[in-house]
């Protein structure tokens, strides 16, 4: 097995994307909880919020060891920095690690996550580790299939653990899992 020569100190990985609907809080919490508080790779979590979400920067830094801060256009992945898309929002990340956010009118029926998901394996491909969550529907299967097409590594929650067992079996289906 050929490995290539390790010459980024940071690692193999430029940016962990974990994207989660239904019952998100808790599970993005716990990987957030679960993290030791040095890892440097850039972290992004997109959920399907309602419009008038609020309060969700500020839970996570609550709760979690990192340095959360609202997505926006221009807004680049930074070590030990805990991105989180906006409610209503598509969120795409470019080669150079900067976001590019608009609006997703209507909300998860958007797909903002295989949005996302597809702009995580154009730009970063195998450097890149998504994890699909929680949650109802399918948001998220075709591009974490995308991701895995493209070499990145995709995990999924297990289905006992998700609090909405739909998400995480749909990407599974779709081919996408590690």
């Amino acid at each position: 097995m050929h490995h290539e020569p390790q010459t980024d100190p940071a690692g193999p990985f430029d940016v962990v994307a974990l994207v989660a609907s239904a019952g998100g809080y808790g599970a993005i919490t716990a990987i957030l909880q679960a993290l030791p508080v040095d890892f440097a790779v850039p972290i992004i979590a997109l959920q399907h919020l309602g419009p008038d979400s609020t309060g969700t920067v500020a839970m996570y830094t609550r709760q979690t060891p990192f340095a959360v801060a609202s997505a926006y256009t221009g807004a680049t992945l930074v070590p030990g920095l805990v991105l989180v898309g906006p409610p209503r929002s598509f969120v795409e990340l470019l080669p150079d690690g900067s976001c590019v956010v608009s609006p997703a009118q209507h909300g998860a029926r958007d797909k903002p996550f295989d949005r996302l998901l597809e702009s995580v394996a154009r730009s970063f491909g195998r450097r890149a580790i998504a994890v699909v969550l929680t949650g109802m529907g399918a948001d998220g299967a075709l591009g974490a299939r995308r991701l895995h097409l493209a070499g990145g590594t995709v995990l999924v929650q297990s289905e006992a653990s998700a609090e909405y067992p739909q998400m995480p079996p749909a990407a599974i289906a779709a081919g996408a899992a590690n």
